[in-house]
């Protein structure tokens, strides 16, 4: 009924610091706190700020909104995570922030993967750290490109029916809105497409490398 929370535990270091989650229904946002080690017997207060919004779309570079796009809210600069959201067939998300906070988002296309394996997967892009002083409408662009593999046999007929794996993706750095990049990132599944009747197998892809190359089977 004080407001306190009492924890017992060794001294050492908190490297990700603390996370206060308001009661549910209540108009706060979820707030990360700096503590970086603990020696002694400590008190600290902390100020719940009255929770915004940081919304947007998820469109790819055609102007597509993209559908299964995990955004996940992380605490700037120790990467705590705080919320996630999953972008519907619109592409729209919302996620909660506080005034004065600084962010980090975090993308990954897990559920667009499941979905359809021939979108080659990705995780850990995040952006670089930004703050918000209230409500926030941020569209996000992912600069997907498509990449149509032909497989044919040694006369130069279509294989069809073969499969192709993507087994590796290192995502390029790119500019989600104007001053903010993007970086960092891997596959976790890669992804797979079949020949079509012409040999053809097509994957769309976020710009960048593939160390382990191709895989035909």
């Amino acid at each position: 009924a004080g407001g306190h929370a009492i924890f017992k535990t060794l001294p050492g270091s908190l490297p990700s610091g603390l996370q206060v989650v308001p009661p549910v229904g209540s108009v706060f946002a979820v707030t990360p706190v700096s503590l970086p080690s603990v020696t002694a017997d400590t008190s600290l207060t902390v100020t719940l700020q009255p929770r915004a919004s940081l919304s947007g779309v998820v469109r790819d570079g055609s102007g597509v909104p993209v559908a299964g796009e995990r955004l996940e809210l992380r605490a700037s600069p120790s990467s705590l995570f705080l919320s996630s959201v999953v972008t519907g067939a619109d592409g729209s998300y919302v996620l909660p922030v506080a005034p004065g906070e600084e962010y980090l988002l975090q993308l990954s296309n897990g559920a667009a993967w499941e979905l359809d394996h021939s979108t080659v997967s990705h995780h850990n892009v995040h952006s670089d750290p930004f703050v918000v002083s209230g409500d926030t409408v941020r569209d996000v662009t992912l600069p997907y490109v498509m990449v149509d593999v032909r497989v044919e046999d040694s006369g130069g007929d279509p294989v069809s029916g073969a499969v192709v794996n993507v087994v590796e993706l290192l995502p390029a750095p790119f500019e989600f809105y104007s001053g903010n990049q993007w970086s960092g990132g891997a596959s976790f599944h890669g992804g797979s497409a079949v020949t079509d009747a012409g040999g053809h197998a097509i994957f769309k892809t976020l710009p960048g490398s593939l160390p382990s190359g191709l895989q035909v089977v």
